[in-house]
């Protein structure tokens, strides 16, 4: 009997199943969450602002490793430096935008804790990204990851948040469309 989960599997194997169950938190939870996160991303984000400006002049580089630079570049555009010297324009637009969807998300109803998080983490990418731009005048980027074909884009801490926090929205959302469209056809 031991290491089978029932008499009709052979001797020695185990059925794994792993299932992520997320609870929903209260409103007062989800918002704590969501701001925690944003204001520690923000925190992160402008901390690496800071030691980069600090210690790396404007186009010097510190190898890390084979793979990963530190090269200090400023952004005064867009997403992959779009629309050059409109960095004010970007901070206005990024500060409505984030006001707004920080608005919907605590006056939606209640949510999981990770999901709360995620967006925490976007929200606080972008804001952080417009603290560079109305501080500095411009995006501090200095993530310069080398060896990936067609690939020669500098991004911060700021932009890394951004992407941990979309991808895994866009995943959840996908999986609970996916499992409610499941449901509704039993």
């Amino acid at each position: 009997r031991k290491g089978r989960v029932n008499d009709n599997e052979a001797p020695g194997t185990v059925e794994c199943r792993f299932r992520f169950r997320m609870s929903i938190m209260t409103q007062y939870g989800k918002t704590l969450v969501f701001a925690l996160s944003a204001l520690l991303v923000l925190a992160l984000s402008q901390l690496s602002s800071y030691l980069i400006d600090a210690h790396l002049a404007i186009g010097e580089t510190q190898v890390l490793a084979p793979f990963l630079y530190f090269t200090h570049v400023r952004n005064m555009g867009g997403t992959f430096g779009v629309l050059q010297g409109h960095s004010y324009l970007f901070a206005a637009l990024s500060t409505v935008l984030i006001g707004i969807c920080s608005v919907a998300f605590i006056r939606s109803k209640p949510t999981h804790w990770l999901q709360a998080l995620l967006f925490g983490f976007i929200i606080g990418g972008g804001t952080a990204n417009v603290v560079d731009r109305l501080v500095r005048g411009s995006v501090v980027d200095f993530i310069n990851v080398q060896g990936i074909p067609h690939w020669q884009y500098i991004f911060n801490t700021a932009d890394v948040f951004i992407h941990l926090g979309i991808w895994p929205t866009l995943l959840i959302s996908f999986l609970q469309a996916r499992k409610e469209s499941a449901g509704n056809a039993h």
